[in-house]
């Protein structure tokens, strides 16, 4: 005979694991979306019901991950991508709301660190079906540019200081225009 309160530990463990795999999967295509020129509003929630239907979620379990999906992509619009400061807090927004990992994971160093910031380069270039450009400035304080090209003769750039700056700050700037 089943104990009830093994049951009910095995349930929410499952659950907690479905919210999580729902956000992560409704997160990346949600991106990938945007990705292809889609607005936010468009593409929301078409992605929201396609993903409900691959990973259904109790009703309570439903507006948490309904909330928090709402915040995650107002939060996204809201980062100021030409000013955000290298550093955790750069890191785990990268890696938790552009890239879609758990927020359980340590972020990498990529505003840092020059392998993670190519690590993620590579990511973006991927994701988004364009190459990422960059080099050196002749400012002092910004020594780095990052950019890519969408429409010819209209690219989007940023400056850092550094190179994995800004790489980021370009990541930031991207997902932005979802």
């Amino acid at each position: 005979m089943n104990n009830p309160v093994e049951t009910m530990q095995r349930t929410l463990v499952t659950q907690d694991e479905a919210k999580d795999e729902f956000q992560q999967r409704f997160q990346r295509a949600l991106l990938r979306c945007i990705a292809k020129r889609f607005s936010m509003e468009e593409c929301f929630g078409l992605i929201w019901e396609e993903t409900l239907q691959d990973i259904p979620l109790p009703e309570d379990a439903h507006r948490e991950v309904y909330e928090r999906m709402i915040s995650w992509a107002k939060s996204i619009q809201e980062l100021d991508p030409y000013r955000m400061p290298a550093g955790p807090d750069l890191d785990a927004v990268i890696h938790c709301h552009i890239i879609g990992h758990s927020p359980q994971q340590v972020p990498p160093c990529y505003s840092t660190d020059e392998r993670e910031a190519d690590k993620l380069r590579k990511i973006m270039e991927a994701n988004y079906g364009v190459a990422l450009m960059y080099g050196r400035t002749g400012i002092v304080e910004k020594a780095w540019f990052a950019r890519y090209e969408i429409d010819p003769g209209n690219p989007t750039e940023v400056l850092a200081e550094t190179y994995p700056l800004a790489i980021c700050r370009l990541t930031l700037l991207r997902a932005r225009k979802i």
